[in-house]
């Protein structure tokens, strides 16, 4: 895994996500997963609600708080930049909160590692 390097982003809301940018064989899966994992739980506890995110080339773990904001649930295609709802009390909820706002609220604040 020498060639994939680990990236962190983070916004200057506080919120962050953790990306592993590399080309992933299968058998190396699960170790990037546990990496990932590793660099969300500060003081060994993993998260208690966290949204995972996979395309060909990216591994997303985004922690969270609380997986619904007022009537919306928040999943990993919110952190993606799609929030589902299924009624016009939902999309109305959206519009009148924002998204940015009920995302900040459902992630968790980063943490710098020691």
């Amino acid at each position: 895994m020498d060639h994939c390097n680990l990236l962190l982003f983070h916004e200057t809301s506080g919120h962050a996500a953790l990306m592993h940018a590399c080309r992933t064989q299968p058998d190396q899966l699960i170790s990037v997963y546990k990496s990932l994992l590793q660099k969300c739980t500060p003081g060994g506890q993993p998260p208690g609600s966290y949204n995972l995110l996979l395309t060909s080339d990216h591994m997303i773990l985004v922690p969270r708080r609380i997986e619904k904001i007022g009537s919306v649930a928040i999943n990993a295609l919110g952190f993606a930049g799609t929030i589902l709802v299924n009624s016009k009390a939902g999309l109305e909820y959206i519009q009148e909160q924002g998204p940015i706002e009920i995302l900040e609220a459902a992630g968790c604040p980063w943490q710098k590692s020691a």
